[in-house]
């Protein structure tokens, strides 16, 4: 009995350093992701990829990995372009934004693949 308990501690601490990592590796991919923008004339902003990454985070690692990655990767991206101002803002949505992703997508494959409105 207690040797089952150490090996499902065990599996549990993987999972959590799994989790880790992938947040590390998508906040990092976040962050590259957003400093490729492209200026958008008519609204004189911009536009990036960094969505594209908090998706596929969400995809891949689930929602409570796309909302570190979403959070962490975007508003340090703010930091390092000069818009420091809006990092706390930026941190709050985009973690939102990544964990209703993660929970929406992992909602979808949990009703399989024959689900019908």
């Amino acid at each position: 009995m207690l040797e089952s308990e150490e090996q499902g501690r065990g599996q549990s601490e993987a999972l959590v350093l799994r989790r880790l990592a992938l947040a590390g590796v998508f906040s990092a991919l976040v962050f590259a992701a957003t400093l490729v923008s492209i200026s958008t004339p008519l609204t004189q902003g911009y536009f990036n990829l960094g969505e594209s990454m908090i998706y596929t985070a969400a995809a891949l690692g689930g929602p409570w990995v796309a909302m570190v990655a979403g959070g962490l990767g975007s508003a340090l991206a703010d930091l390092y372009l000069g818009y420091g101002q809006y990092a706390p803002g930026t941190l709050v949505i985009k973690a939102v934004e990544g964990f209703l992703a993660g929970f929406i997508y992992a909602r979808l494959v949990a009703l399989g693949p024959h689900y019908k409105r």
